[in-house]
């Protein structure tokens, strides 16, 4: 039981439901989208344990050093190794992978291929040699906007299959998905600065410290008002999104823990509040 309970622990499940949310409204893009579907069931399953172990176990590895030095972890926000999980890290990650990809072979070429470069972009990011995690700017764009912007990608494939979907993969739905996951990112980024820099990792935050990439955040987010200027929901969503990154700039409110965690659940909140308007008024979850 103990054993299962790390491996869950280390997949971080609140951080499931942002994978959950992407996927969803990717979804929502097709026409054909239906949340009582066995391609709905499928896609949760896949990017709950078995996505979300790969990729965090991998990223789990190569920070050990990086992690044991971040108040942050060892909470909700994800582990501190030792001892016997260590060796078992990679082992996770890469059955967490092999998972992944067989299961997405029960649906279309176009669900596969998109998965398969996710998870080669996203190991790419971790690991070494070339550990993109350390790389300014494309620290960002890897782990921030092609992340988000694939799993909505992947969630829109699940649902039209062969049906020329490829075509609308630029929709603006998709790239706003993509700029907020950016932003997320980066914000992330800002509060594990700190740890980072203690040990000489150079991300975007690192490189142009950290009032500048919050403010180069609330230009994202601003961008992604407009996209989504269509639909009362997201408008609600990205003020409150704007709010929370302004408040930023103040040091004691980023590094209190209670704003932390209020941020960890939004990705829940908001996935609920989706399921919960699909059954009564679905119009909203489009723009």
């Amino acid at each position: 039981m103990n054993y299962f309970l790390k491996l869950i622990r280390t997949s971080r499940p609140l951080l499931w439901f942002t994978h959950f949310t992407l996927f969803t409204y990717g979804g929502l893009q097709s026409h054909s989208f239906q949340l009582n579907s066995f391609q709905f069931i499928w896609g949760l399953l896949i990017f709950s344990l078995p996505f979300s172990l790969f990729v965090y176990a991998i990223n789990d590895y190569y920070d050990l050093r990086t992690d044991l030095l971040n108040s942050r972890k060892g909470t909700i926000f994800g582990e501190k190794h030792k001892g016997w999980t260590i060796k078992n890290l990679r082992i996770w990650g890469f059955a967490g992978l092999v998972i992944t990809l067989i299961l997405t072979q029960f649906m279309s070429i176009y669900v596969s291929i998109t998965m398969l470069i996710l998870c080669c972009i996203l190991y790419a990011y971790s690991a070494l040699p070339l550990r993109l995690k350390s790389v300014p700017i494309i620290d960002a764009f890897v782990g921030g906007f092609l992340y988000s912007y694939l799993i909505t990608i992947i969630g829109y494939f699940f649902f039209v299959e062969n049906e020329g979907g490829a075509i609308s993969v630029f929709k603006s739905q998709f790239i706003f998905f993509g700029l907020f996951g950016l932003a997320g990112h980066l914000m992330g980024a800002v509060l594990d600065e700190e740890p980072d820099r203690k040990d000489n990792i150079r991300t975007s935050v690192v490189s142009f410290g950290i009032n500048r990439v919050i403010t180069f955040c609330l230009v994202i987010l601003l961008i992604s008002l407009y996209l989504a200027r269509g639909s009362l929901l997201f408008i609600f969503f990205m003020s409150i999104s704007i709010a929370i990154c302004s408040l930023c700039y103040s040091d004691k409110w980023r590094k209190s823990f209670f704003s932390q965690k209020f941020v960890a659940y939004l990705s829940l909140i908001f996935f609920a509040i989706t399921i919960i308007l699909y059954f009564v008024k679905p119009t909203l979850l489009r723009f």
